[in-house]
């Protein structure tokens, strides 16, 4: 009953516990609700004990704005002016120049006064990218600009700015900005002011953290590549998924390096494109495979790939219609958010599908889908977060998804590598199996070919009553009949050529290994598990063996019998010396635990997998394994 229950139980625990996560997330590291004084009625009153408590403060409530005026500090000297409203940056989600619910393209004037203390010091204001081009003043003079800001000769251009100011007493801050080509407009993002080295601190924290984010991403696609090349000659399925990762992981560079790039450079409309591109490619890359590992081929794919290729190509032509009108800028906002949710819900269906059909990689990434999911959700419910160090929500969901594909994926190849190695001997086995029967048939042909002219000769040591030469020709006879290997025969080729193998390695080392095999019934076991279950512990029991020094006391007895509904083997050895236990688990005695000592813990996992039992035992001279796998 509970079983029915675990992925439900997972989704549920999954996005709670994301949830969770991106609620301390905007809790402590948003400008919105970062403690410190705010402005009231466009003045901020700074003094000495204030800036000391608060050495970097966000400039967030009631800016003085201006509609459709492209002011500067000339048309102040007049005195004060009324401003159009007062306005929290980010208020009306990007569209400050005419209001949320009518078109962003338009101009707009900002206004700030700080109140200072009485010495001249040093300011640092962190403006955030303006869209789409803007003239900062600062106490009347001209600081910064980014573009053209006249309608005539519009120019969009966006960057983020960091300006130290030396000022005392009072400091107006006077942002003009004009926008005809973006989704947004204005202010959007609420700059910061403080203590220069404070202001750095927290600049020097965000770059960091994208830098060392997309320096990871970027080690790991090459790591991908890298595997990919030494396995695209191998016989190892999905070979290109380490491809789909690498770009998966390039595509995160390039949505994580977008703000790196704007610290730097002034750029256009081009690198926000870029930016939505690469987070749409990165879902349609995570459900290629995620596809992929899970083995699914459903109806839904082929048009869901094709919508999503078509957003994608929506998202990277942006710069050519972004100024083609209002209508088109909210369909491609809505068609945007609509891929998000469309991508979330895909997603989190097709893991928890996975983890239904009982696919073990399924379960990390259903957290990673239900991570992102969560990420939409809580962005939905608390929209007002604008990261001071990390990212937003959806770019946090990123980096872990791109961080959990990766683990998933590694243990994927590993996974194929050792089918396809487990492939490779059981092809050996196989070969020495029928090279063996080969020779045991040569030898009974040649037995029987010479078998009349034995016949002859004994006949006539018999009639000459030469008893002692017939008894020393007959002594020579049973040796060359001694010689011949008999072959091991169970019904399963697999099994034969590996109790085979083992019975070969037992004869060079001195001693015999005594088999009772009944004949087997069809096995609905991969092949590739058989040989690592019984490689596993028959390896084991020969180690063993091995290490006795006395070749009189080293024996296996192998039992292989069918008991409806299961198949039931009991492997007995002799040994000798302490075992290295810890609990139930048995650790190996050979040296390092990383390159020994698994053949326990592959069968054990081999015979749970396909819903057997296993079990170990063992008394001061012997050692048991006795597994039972069901038949059908």
């Amino acid at each position: 009953m509970l079983k029915k229950f675990m992925v439900p139980l997972s989704l549920l625990l999954s996005g709670v516990l994301a949830a969770c996560v991106y609620l301390l997330f905007y809790r402590y590291d948003n400008k919105y609700t970062a403690s410190g004084p705010q402005p009231q009625h466009g003045v901020l009153i700074l003094d000495e004990e204030t800036l000391e408590r608060w050495p970097v403060v966000y400039l967030i409530d009631d800016w003085e704005i201006y509609r459709e005026r492209l002011l500067t500090p000339e048309d102040f000297k007049g005195g004060w002016m009324p401003p159009d409203e007062f306005v929290f940056i980010g208020q009306y989600g990007g569209f400050e120049g005419r209001g949320a619910a009518q078109s962003p393209h338009g101009s707009a004037a900002y206004r700030l006064n700080i109140i200072l203390p009485p010495e001249t010091k040093n300011y640092m204001l962190e403006l955030p990218e303006i869209f789409s081009a803007y003239k900062l003043y600062i106490n009347g003079v001209l600081m910064a600009e980014a573009g053209e800001t006249d309608a005539a000769h519009y120019r969009a251009q966006t960057k983020n700015s960091s300006i130290t100011v030396r000022a005392a007493e009072r400091m107006e801050i006077l942002v003009s900005v004009s926008d005809y080509s973006h989704f947004y407009s204005g202010m959007v993002y609420p700059p910061a002011f403080g203590v220069p080295e404070a202001v750095e601190r927290v600049l020097l924290a965000r770059l960091g953290i994208r830098f060392a984010a997309a320096a990871a991403a970027a080690c790991l696609g090459l790591l991908y590549l890298g595997v990919w090349m030494l396995i695209r000659k191998g016989k190892v399925r999905r070979g290109f998924l380490p491809v789909y990762y690498a770009a998966l992981c390039f595509c995160f560079i390039l949505y994580t390096g977008y703000p790196i790039v704007k610290t730097f450079f002034q750029v256009g409309m081009l690198w926000y494109a870029i930016e939505n591109f690469a987070f749409c490619a990165m879902l349609f890359l995570v459900m290629l495979i995620q596809r992929r590992l899970v083995g699914a081929d459903n109806k839904w794919w082929k048009p869901f790939a094709a919508y999503s290729g078509f957003v994608c190509c929506w998202a990277l032509s942006a710069p050519l219609w972004a100024s083609g009108g209002f209508a088109l800028m909210m369909a491609y906002s809505w068609l945007i958010e609509t891929y998000y949710w469309a991508c979330a819900l895909y997603l989190t269906a097709g893991a928890a599908y996975g983890v239904y059909r009982g696919n073990l990689y399924c379960k990390v990434m259903l957290a990673g889908n239900m991570a992102f999911s969560a990420a939409l959700i809580t962005g939905r419910l608390l929209p007002m977060h604008e990261p001071i160090r990390f990212g937003r929500f959806t770019g946090l969901a990123g980096a872990v998804i791109v961080l959990l594909l990766g683990v998933v994926l590694a243990g994927d190849i590993a996974k194929q590598y050792r089918h396809s190695h487990a492939m490779e001997i059981k092809n050996e086995l196989l070969l020495e199996n029928y090279h063996n029967l080969e020779g045991y048939l040569k030898q009974i042909a040649q037995i029987k070919h010479e078998s009349r002219h034995h016949m002859l000769a004994v006949r006539a040591l018999f009639e000459k009553g030469e008893h002692d030469k017939l008894s020393k020709y007959l002594a020579d006879m049973q040796d060359d009949f001694d010689e011949i290997d008999e072959p091991i025969r169970c019904g399963n080729r697999v099994i034969q050529a590996v109790l085979g193998h083992a019975a070969q390695r037992a004869r060079k080392e001195g001693f015999e290994i005594e088999f009772e095999i009944s004949h087997l019934p069809a096995l609905s076991i991969p092949d590739a598990d058989l040989v690592s279950l019984f490689m596993n512990l028959l390896d084991n029991a020969l180690e063993s063996c091995a290490n006795i020094q006395d070749n009189n006391a080293r024996w296996i007895k192998v039992r292989l019998k069918t008991r409806p509904p299961y198949l039931c083997l009991l492997i007995i050895n002799a040994r000798q010396g302490a075992l290295n236990r810890n609990g139930n688990h048995y650790k190996t005695t050979k040296g390092d635990p990383v390159l020994h000592g698994h053949g326990v813990a592959v069968a054990r996992k081999v015979a749970e997998k396909h819903g057997g039992l296993v079990s170990f035992e063992h008394t001061e001279d012997t050692f048991s394994a006795e597994v039972a796998l069901p038949v059908v």
